[in-house]
């Protein structure tokens, strides 16, 4: 079936089938880069951006449901060490999840970083890889 799909240019990606940990079957189609004709492989990594924040919501729901935190916890009775007192009295898991903590974000504190100086920062700011990167 997956050959079929890749023949067709219908999947690009990567497949790893385990069984007790142990891979049994890779598979690596299409490219990482269309722009530089890179193929995908086993080890290429992608950007899931906001994909993530489905994981988190539901290992959260995970950890409700058994009882060990609740969505009006504060981040400081989670992590009693948070250097951010206001942040550790105020803000809940509640506003954690529905992303109205007020928390500054990734983007707007890079925005308000210093101007650039080594490549690595360049790819930094522009939200790509820097793994590839020569610095």
């Amino acid at each position: 079936m997956l050959a079929k799909l890749v023949e067709a240019d219908a999947f690009s990606g990567t497949v790893t089938l385990a069984r007790h940990g142990q891979p049994f079957y890779r598979h690596a189609s299409g490219l990482a880069s269309r722009r530089w004709n890179v193929p995908k492989r086993h080890d290429t990594r992608f950007n899931l951006a906001s994909v993530t924040k489905m994981f988190t919501a539901v290992a959260v729901a995970q950890l409700v449901e058994q009882g060990k935190i609740a969505y009006d916890d504060t981040v400081g009775e989670i992590l009693p060490d948070d250097p951010n007192e206001q942040v550790a009295r105020t803000v809940t898991v509640h506003h954690l999840l529905s992303h109205t903590s007020g928390i500054i974000g990734a983007r707007a504190l890079l925005a308000k970083a210093p101007e650039p100086r080594s490549a690595r920062t360049i790819a930094e700011r522009r939200n790509r890889s820097v793994d590839r990167v020569v610095t």
